[in-house]
């Protein structure tokens, strides 16, 4: 088996970054379907406000890693296209 250039490198490594942005965006969305855009004003609806910050906690948390992740998914992508641009002249 041949061993990978540093081309493929990049490759293999853009694809497992991507992959991982694509699997934390799935779960920002899904989980943001339970964010409601509600005031709770009496102290009965307690329960409801907690899990209502629980749900925007947990998107926050994601988004910082959705941002990471599309971060180092196009410096990758620079990466690739700036070896691809100086092997082909």
């Amino acid at each position: 088996m041949p061993a990978l250039t540093p081309f493929g490198w990049l490759v293999l490594g853009w694809t497992a970054v991507t992959a991982a942005l694509v699997v934390a965006a799935t779960l920002r969305t899904v989980r943001g379907f339970r964010e409601e855009d509600q005031l709770f004003l009496a102290p009965a609806d307690a329960e409801l406000a907690r899990r209502q910050e629980e749900v925007l906690r947990d998107m926050n948390r994601l988004s910082r890693y959705v941002n990471g992740f599309g971060a180092a998914s196009a410096a990758f992508a620079v990466m690739i296209i700036g070896l691809f641009i100086s092997k082909a002249f």
